[in-house]
């Protein structure tokens, strides 16, 4: 096992947060999962009603709006660059527990995560990871009102593979890396989102893996009609392609 799994259950293990973990996994599971997965189909309806592409060009092979990037994701059974690369950022609604005062959800379309916080600067959660079809364990430490370092691991049994992660984010800012333990195709996934001002926003996201690399880099702006206007870039090793986007929504 390497050294950085062996520190991270070394920490759950002190701070009795594997109890915490397994509990919060047996119980909550259990419990309450019908209603994480009702709210997690209902929030997947709505992005995909409201994002229909109103024009696709059916020659291009790499995912780039996001209806394409749901479904391309979805499909696939193990991480490489371009699915990591291309995988996009969806809103997060949280839920509080009815069971345990203690406990929060953070329900997306590509995941749920479960949240015990430990103290005021410190938190332990589990996870799962839809696109990626992991589970995982991760820790939070707040350094203040606005900066949080958090770091986790995530395993996908099916084809033993696991991922290490790591992310710092700020009020304005976000810097996260992964590193995918994959036998057949291992490799790192780093990535950038800046909030620039209230109405304009800029992402980064680059992966290099064994069998491929990919990177995508999206603006967004809300002009002053408060429709939102997206410009982006991306290429993929896997399709030969490198390419530009452009969309307006309304």
């Amino acid at each position: 096992m390497p050294e950085e799994i062996d520190l991270f259950c070394d920490i759950l293990k002190r701070t009795n947060s594997d109890d915490v973990l397994l509990k919060a996994a047996e119980n909550s599971y259990e419990s309450e999962i019908k209603n994480v997965e009702e709210k997690a189909v209902d929030i997947a309806e709505g992005v995909l009603k409201k994002l229909k592409p109103t024009k696709k060009n059916e020659k291009h092979t790499t995912p780039t709006l996001i209806d394409e990037k749901v479904e391309d994701n979805l499909r696939k059974t193990t991480p490489d660059a371009t699915s990591t690369a291309m995988r996009p950022n969806f809103p997060v609604v949280e839920k509080t527990s009815k069971f345990f005062k203690d406990l929060k959800y953070d329900v997306s379309l590509d995941g749920v995560e479960a949240t015990r916080n430990l103290n005021n600067n410190f938190s332990v959660s589990t996870n799962l990871d839809v696109f990626d079809k992991m589970v995982g364990a991760n820790i939070e430490k707040k350094y203040n009102d606005y900066a949080k370092f958090k770091a986790g691991i995530e395993y996908e049994p099916f084809h033993n593979s696991g991922k290490l992660k790591a992310e710092y984010s700020t009020r304005m800012s976000n810097l996260y890396g992964n590193v995918y333990l994959n036998k057949d195709n291992p490799g790192v996934n780093a990535g950038y989102n800046k909030k620039i001002n209230k109405n304009t926003s800029l992402s980064t996201n680059v992966s290099v893996f064994k069998e491929d690399a990919a990177f995508a880099a999206t603006y967004n702006r809300v002009l002053k009609d408060k429709s939102e206007l997206s410009l982006g870039a991306y290429g993929s090793t896997k399709y030969k392609e490198i390419g530009v986007t452009a969309r307006i929504g309304f």
